[in-house]
């Protein structure tokens, strides 16, 4: 956002919440536009709308109430844990020799959270109560942790989560599965054949073989 998108969002504050008078107007021009320069003005103004639509706040949003209702729609677009759960456990209950097709099917948070093929395998040989209670259980507690950390890094600046993405440690991509080939099956070969074949030399060479 540029500093005159950011006073054209404090008038349109000003609009809809006419008790929004800040004493300093340049200061708070100042202090919005340094909170939000990284913004797009689209993002700002529709997370305006958002906050006007679905609070019932009479006064003006602060800066981090705004920019919270920027990240609203991607909060309510994640699934809820029973739903990610939902689709780890059936991929639990085919992944003693199919983990790496069950995790490939995966959506995106369940995947953060198995982190890898191997843990799907390693929880299809526990007993299905353990899997039901203890390993549900963790699950829940790291989707928790999961979805705190996302919004923590949603709210940074671009530079921040660029850094964060950069320094965060990937697990090392998995080879691609080779096409086991076939060994190429070698003729038989056929005795009664290959003794004619003899005999016929013999002739030929006009010697005498003991047989």
């Amino acid at each position: 956002m540029t500093r005159d998108e950011t006073k054209k969002i404090l008038m349109l504050m000003g609009a809809v919440y006419p008790n929004f008078k800040p004493d300093n107007l340049t200061a708070t021009v100042d202090a919005w536009y340094l909170m939000l320069s990284d913004f797009e003005y689209a993002d700002i103004e529709n997370a305006l709308r958002i906050y006007v639509r679905t609070s019932d706040e009479q006064f003006a949003p602060s800066v981090n109430k705004l920019i919270a209702m920027i990240r609203k729609p991607q909060e309510l677009s994640q699934m809820d844990f029973p739903t990610v759960w939902r689709y780890i456990r059936k991929a639990i209950s085919r992944s003693l020799y199919y983990s790496e097709e069950e995790f490939d099917k995966l959506p995106d948070e369940a995947k953060a959270l198995v982190g890898a093929p191997g843990q799907l395998r390693e929880w299809a040989q526990l007993a299905s109560e353990t899997i039901d209670s203890v390993t549900r259980s963790k699950v829940e507690t790291q989707y928790g942790a999961y979805q705190r950390r996302r919004a923590e890094v949603g709210a940074m600046p671009q530079e921040i989560r660029e850094l964060i993405e950069r320094s965060t440690p990937r697990l090392p991509e998995r080879p691609e599965r080779q096409k086991v080939i076939a060994p190429t099956p070698v003729e038989t070969v056929d005795v009664e054949k290959l003794a004619d074949g003899v005999s016929e030399l013999k002739k030929i060479l006009g010697r005498t073989y003991d047989d």
